[in-house]
């Protein structure tokens, strides 16, 4: 409704509902036969989104959020907790953060350094930090004259690396605050054995603080609700029955999640035609059990028929 005063027209607004709702999700990345992290994207994003996020509710106490975090992840969370709280780290890179000796790494690892610290996004996560760019020079400037020149570069060098990969991937909420980050990035490179040790335990900080300081925010009434889905444990997690799944999903063709991730939601998804991808859609479960057969049939056509997009090299997205 629109209502004149004088040369000004003033519209009333109806008020809305408005809910702000952050998801955090990621998969399982544990090997189930070894009980070792195959990739760390959990820990890293505990450090920096997640830390993050409830840095900025905590120091505005009056909004409100809701929170979800999907079960595995809590899981995931709840494991690296307990790998700090016993000192039996299973995930190798952090492991190789806290080595004491980097000169006697295997070659395996030192290609896993290699591999493991370029990845991020490049124009927000090394050009701000001249020191990690530089390091990422050396090693494209080596490897453009063959693989085996990176022999040259030294355990000080995987060192740095290692130190500067996870000072970027910290949150910017801990490189405002946090001494020993300020400390590190100030000082820029030559980080000792007792500098990475130092890094490793504020990192088993963060971690092991993240869910307590939800938790907090929870009975404070600024987080309204942190809302796992209730179904984990339907998740397969003994490591035959997820090899069965994985191949009663390659029998079928495709995959079918009914309420696993999130109650009155049914997805299927099946690979696309080189098998590099997957396409899926969600639907109301209603509607996935009304039309079943005729929703997977309609996924399987559509991404059988469709190629795989290509994708930008690591550290451009």
């Amino acid at each position: 409704m629109a209502r004149k005063r004088s040369n000004q027209v003033y519209i009333e607004m109806q008020p809305i509902n408005f809910v702000l709702l952050w998801h955090m999700h990621q998969p399982d990345y544990r090997n189930y036969e070894t009980g070792e992290f195959m990739l760390p994207w959990v820990y890293l994003h505990a450090i920096k989104d997640y830390t993050d996020m409830v840095s900025h509710l905590e120091a505005h106490p009056s909004m409100k959020a809701v929170v979800n975090f999907v079960p595995v992840l809590l899981d995931q969370l709840e494991d690296y907790a307990a790998q700090f709280a016993t000192g039996k780290i299973r995930d190798p890179l952090l492991r190789l953060l806290a080595a004491p000796d980097l000169e006697q790494v295997s070659a395996s690892d030192r290609l896993r350094v290699f591999d493991s610290c370029f990845r991020s996004n490049h124009v927000t996560m090394m050009q701000p930090y001249p020191a990690y760019k530089r390091l990422y020079d050396m090693h494209e400037t080596l490897r453009g004259h063959g693989e085996a020149e990176l022999a040259y570069l030294s355990a000080q060098y995987l060192a740095d690396l290692l130190v500067w990969y996870h000072l970027a991937w910290t949150g910017e909420s801990v490189r405002r605050s946090n001494e020993t980050v300020v400390r590190l990035m100030t000082q820029g490179g030559g980080f000792s054995h007792a500098d990475r040790v130092q890094l490793l335990g504020l990192i088993g900080d963060l971690i092991q603080g993240l869910i307590p300081r939800y938790r907090k925010l929870a009975e404070s009434g600024t987080v309204l609700e942190i809302c796992p889905s209730s179904n984990l444990r339907t998740h397969a997690v003994d490591a035959g029955a997820v090899r069965a799944e994985i191949e009663r999903v390659r029998g079928d063709g495709y995959g079918i999640d009914e309420e696993q991730f999130a109650e009155g939601v049914a997805c299927i998804a099946a690979p696309v035609a080189d098998g590099s991808m997957a396409m899926g859609i969600s639907v109301p479960v209603e509607r996935y059990r009304s039309l079943r057969p005729e929703l997977i049939d309609a996924v399987v056509a559509v991404a059988g028929s469709a190629a795989a997009p290509q994708m930008p090299a690591a550290g451009d997205a």
